[in-house]
Formats: structure tokens, C-alpha cells, sequence
């Protein structure tokens, strides 16, 4: 009799490529829990900039579908090592909505950071366009990085602080 709790090795270039074709929907190869968890996420993610009244430009989700790739890849990875390894817990990553929490969490990192340093390269573009060319530069090297690196470290505080819950919660 087949076990259905456990669960089976998952192909990494399929997750990629569902995560770049669909976003946090690609997550659904994974299961529903992980799809929820990283709708959530991903929303999240996409409504604070509206929220502050920044809008956001259409192309930016192409480019935001990378890092659902780039995240759906790492799960992947994790996920058949542990298959790999037996480990204990290995039910859990089927059947836990905390483990689909935990381990989509660093999607909030992938996310935050590259929407900072998109806004970063967009003030940069505008004062190109503008003829502004130091401003420019100063933007694309300083403001479109030191961006990225403060969302960096604020969205990695939040996704250890999803993390260390999820883990009290579970203990």
C-alpha cells in the first residue's frame, strides 16, 4: 500500500519553469499549502507599495517572476534533499501549512529586494531621460543599491521572524 503522506522527489526545472509561468500559483507542485503561503506572500508584497501610493509598473511582474522561480528552485532542492536524507520531519513538508509558511518565507526577501532595487533603477531611468546623467549614475550605484540592500535587510528580519514563530508554534 502507497504511503500518501509521504512525499515524492519534485523536478527542479518544473518548479522553476512554473514558478516563472505562474508565479505564486507555480507553487501549487509543491501543494496547496505552499501555494496559499506564498499567495499570501506574494500579495503582501504587491499591495505595500500601493498601500504608500507607489505605483507600480507593469513590467516590473516579468521581472518579478524571477525570484518565484529562483524560490520555487530552492524548495525544490530542499525538499528532495530531505526526501533523500529520510528525514524525520519529512511528512511535514506535505502536510504542514507552517512548513509551506517557513519555507516560503524567503520569498519575502527575493521579493522585497528586487521591487527596492527595480525602484532604484526606475528613479535612475527618469533622470536619464531627463538629462540629469550624475544623478543618474549616483541613482543606478547608490540609491538603486543601498535600496536593495536596506529592503534586504528589513524583509530578512521579518522572514526570520515568520521563521522562529512558525518553529515556537510547531514545538
Amino acid at each position: 500500500m502507497e504511503n500518501h503522506d509521504h512525499p515524492k522527489k519534485k523536478n527542479p526545472t518544473i518548479a522553476v519553469t512554473l514558478g516563472y509561468i505562474f508565479g505564486p500559483l507555480g507553487y501549487l507542485y509543491f501543494g496547496w499549502r505552499y501555494l496559499v503561503a506564498s499567495s499570501l506572500i506574494f500579495i503582501v508584497i504587491a499591495l505595500v507599495p500601493t498601500i504608500i501610493g507607489y505605483d507600480i509598473p507593469s513590467w516590473w511582474k516579468y521581472i518579478l517572476l524571477i525570484p518565484c522561480s529562483y524560490e520555487a528552485y530552492k524548495i525544490c532542492k530542499a525538499w528532495n534533499k530531505a526526501i533523500e536524507m529520510n528525514a524525520p520531519q519529512i511528512r511535514l513538508l506535505k502536510t504542514s501549512f507552517s512548513s509551506a509558511v517557513s519555507t516560503t518565507s524567503h520569498l519575502i526577501v527575493s521579493l522585497g529586494t528586487v521591487m527596492a532595487f527595480l525602484s532604484g533603477i526606475q528613479v535612475a531611468v527618469a533622470h536619464f531621460f531627463s538629462g540629469k546623467y550624475f544623478e543618474a549614475t549616483w541613482a543606478l550605484f547608490f540609491k538603486a543599491g543601498g535600496r536593495a540592500f536596506i529592503a534586504y535587510i528589513i524583509f530578512s528580519f521579518i522572514s526570520r521572524f515568520i521563521q522562529n514563530s512558525i518553529n515556537k508554534i510547531s514545538s
